[in-house]
């Protein structure tokens, strides 16, 4: 498991008389002492030593994908599921309200979102539930 990274808290209080920065406005480096998540991965997902996290399908699911080089079927066994960036979570926030959790997922795994959209369509309602609990898990 990748280590997390120290948090950094500066205390940006003002003086109120002089505008200036108060002398407990030092930076403050807080080591993260432990994992205290709220959010439980679910028993059948699996931590990578990179920090991602696979999860097996409980049914597997086939997409016949179709492109310039022609036709070919890709198998889904399982989903790896990465730490999610800024620019992911903006995706995700810009997305409409019925396509969010899929552009989340598609983010998370890395893969095309029409490539998610279509996963998603077939994936059984309890994969979908432990997804987002893992990409919740990595969030936190």
């Amino acid at each position: 498991m990748k280590p997390q990274p120290s948090t950094l808290v500066i205390d940006e209080t003002e003086d109120e008389a002089t505008g200036a920065q108060a002398a407990t406005g030092a930076a403050v480096v807080i080591e993260d002492e432990g994992e205290d998540k709220k959010t439980k991965l679910p028993a059948r997902a699996v931590r990578n030593e990179d920090g991602t996290i696979t999860l097996p399908l409980l049914v597997p699911v086939t997409l016949t994908v179709k492109n310039a080089r022609g036709t070919k079927e890709e198998r889904y066994d399982e989903i790896v599921f990465h730490e999610m960036t800024g620019l992911d979570l903006r995706l995700v926030a810009q997305a409409p309200a019925e396509k969010q959790t899929i552009v989340a997922m598609a983010r998370a795994a890395k893969i095309s979102t029409q490539r998610m959209d279509a996963l998603f369509d077939q994936l059984k309602a309890k994969d979908v539930t432990a997804a987002t609990a893992v990409i919740s898990f990595l969030n936190e």
